[in-house]
């Protein structure tokens, strides 16, 4: 079975293109791989800072009341 790339709704072989056109088929999925990275990257730091601040309000409350609210 020969590997296919999809562009612009149309399906390509891969057999079927340039060498060139098989080197730029080859950044793109790179390019996709390093994108997906960085995005579940992106999540993880959100996550991080929502705990962040999620522990700042806390500590900001505790401090208010005089309750330890961490435990």
């Amino acid at each position: 079975m020969s590997e296919t790339f999809e562009l612009d709704g149309e399906q390509y072989a891969l057999g079927d293109v340039s060498e060139r056109a098989k080197k730029i088929v080859k950044e793109l999925n790179a390019l996709e791989g390093n994108l997906r990275e960085k995005i579940d990257l992106m999540a993880i730091f959100t996550k991080a800072k929502n705990a962040y601040m999620a522990e700042l309000k806390s500590e900001i409350l505790s401090s208010k009341s005089g309750f330890d609210f961490t435990s």
